[in-house]
């Protein structure tokens, strides 16, 4: 965000200790968030581990993935990242850009 130009260092801040909203049906929610991207306002949600996408994660090469190092401490700093553009979602106008995570601790749903 600050090397695009989009935030300053004080602004550049965003919290990922989050869970994904479970939902079924018609749901206004993601309505709003097509919206938003149409306007060009850019944002980070979670999905939930369904059967299917765990299937899927689980049928991933071990080289879709690459290994990245995160500056913190403890352990979990070596986690493994796959990313998948193009993804399709059920009821959102656009394809979006899907981060699957490993390593951190909490690979399996809770």
């Amino acid at each position: 965000m600050i090397g695009a130009g989009l935030a300053t260092s004080e602004e550049a801040i965003f919290d990922l200790d989050f869970h994904a909203v479970m939902h079924w049906g018609q749901d206004p929610a993601v309505e709003i968030l097509g919206e938003l991207d149409v306007r060009g306002v850019r944002f980070l949600t979670l999905r939930m581990r369904s059967p299917g996408l765990t299937r899927q994660i689980a049928s991933l090469p071990a080289a879709a993935y690459t290994t990245v190092t995160l500056d913190r401490t403890g352990r979990y700093t070596k986690p493994k990242v796959h990313e998948s553009t193009g993804v399709k979602l059920t009821n959102y106008p656009a394809t979006v850009c899907q981060f699957i995570v490993t390593g951190l601790g909490r690979d399996a749903p809770p």
